[in-house]
């Protein structure tokens, strides 16, 4: 009973804070600049169910987990017969929501009193000075996926206290790649936790059945990514309108980075040279930024969003190690 009041508690003084820092904002964006993506999921989900076919037409590295979202929260709409919420109100309640659920995945994934509170300042600061456009504040799917990858990270950290934590993780994995198959590669360095674990040979078998189970599935609606392989490659091939080149577009990564995030570049700095880890730890830490490095840069798009992927980096290593490779 004390520990629910607690994180009841914890979870009304989150919503305050985060309405006071972002949600404001949020609220405030003009309806008409939304972002059209957000109209996509919409109509996707409103289609999802009532057709023989799945019809997924966002961007090739979109999978049908956030259409699916946007279903589950109109269905339970329908129920309450709340005609007045309009698409509008969802979309914003949702981004107000995925960063809610941040800043709690900040404080939680921590033990100690002390690494808690330093890990919310963290966030506080993270949601204080970044910037305030509309490719920011509207809901996207790497906002989405870096609740996924935290929240599988929180169970790998404590595999021991977690019944099928193994499971867990996989499904959160797996949901990860079909939110947004871009964040995929950041989701996969959750494996390094399993490394040395028991249930490392049961993960990788049960990740490979779980992909292949889902693939098929999805190929009977000419879906999946096998399916579509050729199609993505083209999509990251003439992905950028403006035919920037690599070496451009991985100045323009690096340079977003040092400018919207501050903080992530001074906790990376801090934990590689400062912090005595072990030679894994380390290269955890390296294979943590190319991958980010490396999903922000190759789409070949300037989007800002794509920084938020940085968020789970930031959740782990803000406050205090949690490695135990």
């Amino acid at each position: 009973m004390i520990n629910s009041l607690r994180h009841f508690s914890l979870l009304l003084l989150i919503n305050l804070i985060t309405l006071q820092l972002i949600g404001k904002d949020i609220i405030q964006l003009p309806n008409g600049l939304i972002n059209p993506d957000v109209f996509i999921y919409l109509s996707t989900a409103s289609r999802y169910f009532q057709q023989n076919s799945f019809n997924i037409h966002d961007a090739l590295t979109v999978g049908p987990v956030i259409p699916i979202f946007f279903f589950i929260i109109n269905f339970i709409i329908d129920i309450f017969n709340f005609e007045n919420i309009n698409h509008i109100t969802i979309a914003k309640t949702s981004a107000i929501f995925m960063y809610s659920s941040l800043f709690y995945l900040f404080i939680t994934i921590h033990e100690d009193l002390k690494s808690k509170l330093l890990a919310g300042l963290v966030f506080t600061a993270v949601l204080r000075f970044i910037p305030k456009t509309t490719d920011m504040l509207s809901f996207n799917g790497e906002l989405f996926c870096a609740v996924l990858i935290i929240w599988s990270l929180y169970i790998s950290i404590n595999r021991g206290h977690i019944r099928y934590s193994h499971i867990y993780f996989v499904l959160l994995t797996v949901l990860v790649f079909y939110t947004k198959a871009q964040a995929a590669p950041i989701a996969l360095l959750g494996f390094y936790y399993w490394y040395k674990s028991e249930d490392f040979k049961a993960i990788i078998l049960l990740s490979i059945l779980v992909m292949v189970f889902v693939e098929f599935i999805l190929n009977q609606y000419q879906l999946g990514y096998f399916y579509r392989i050729t199609d993505y490659m083209n999509y990251i091939g003439h992905g950028s309108s403006s035919e920037l080149t690599i070496k451009d577009q991985l100045l323009w990564t690096i340079y977003s980075i040092s400018n919207h995030f501050p903080v992530f570049v001074g906790f990376f700095i801090f934990n590689l040279v400062m912090r005595s880890y072990s030679m894994k730890e380390s290269i955890f830490h390296l294979l943590y930024f190319a991958c980010i490095v490396a999903t922000i840069t190759i789409p070949g798009k300037q989007f800002p969003h794509y920084l938020l992927l940085i968020m789970p980096y930031l959740a782990l290593f803000s406050a205090t190690r949690k490695l135990s490779l």
